[in-house]
């Protein structure tokens, strides 16, 4: 079967996960960069260590802290694509709606050259992926879920995280939209599926079913606690 390793590393101030992903197994050295957050640069630096070679920059969603490093990205790798979903491709030149605004510090990057959305069919190597719209924490949120590897694994974001779930409080968040993504979507997948979420250490789509707090305690629960 085939294998994907995927590495987290916290990024800024917000400590916000980029993710390194590839197939250990495949002879090109082929990577994805997942969320290019402020000062990507042992983004970068990891894939090098690992002789690594990025062809795509792809985005969970347009909150600045997961997209403040592209104009560096694009400066490094400026001939590979950036996949996001095209309800945020204006967010990236919008500091309201990227909310870098709010923070004091307004800020514009690069845009998307491509889309990601419900459905989409990814390659990596020997590694199958499908883009499930997982909106919510924001009306573009997407999550990259394998589909042949014998451990399943998804890149979730700010959706669920370990012992948490992600904020609907914001401009653009949908509590209603939210409750169908983690219970409809999210915690749909196996138990088995190792969780890669945009804050935070890993976890698993069973665990976080047993034990977070926002979710053990079923639909009804969580619908009145956001209603």
């Amino acid at each position: 079967m085939p294998r994907a390793q995927v590495n987290a590393v916290p990024l800024g101030v917000y400590e916000t996960n980029g993710h390194v992903v590839w197939d250990p197994d495949d002879e090109t050295h082929a990577c994805w960069l997942v969320d290019t957050g402020e000062h990507p640069e042992p983004l970068f630096a990891l894939a090098r260590q690992q002789g690594l070679v990025p062809v795509a920059i792809l985005f969970t969603h347009a909150h600045v802290d997961h997209i403040a490093g592209t104009g560096q990205a694009v400066a490094k790798y400026p001939s590979i694509p950036r996949l996001a979903h095209p309800l945020e491709h204006g967010w990236f030149g919008d500091p309201d709606r990227n909310l870098s605004a709010f923070s004091g510090m307004p800020m514009t990057v690069p845009g998307p050259t491509g889309s990601l959305v419900e459905g989409q069919e990814l390659e990596l190597g020997s590694t199958r992926w499908k883009v499930i719209e997982t909106p919510g924490h924001s009306p573009g949120s997407v999550s990259l879920v394998s589909t042949n590897l014998e451990q399943p694994v998804a890149l979730v974001g700010d959706t669920i995280f370990a012992g948490s779930v992600g904020r609907v409080d914001l401009p653009g968040s949908s509590p209603r939209d939210f409750e169908v993504t983690l219970f409809e979507k999210l915690l749909a997948l196996p138990d088995t599926t190792v969780i890669y979420p945009g804050h935070g250490p890993a976890s698993s789509i069973g665990k976080e079913r047993a034990s977070n707090p926002f979710l053990r305690s079923g639909r009804a629960a969580f619908s009145r606690s956001v209603s």
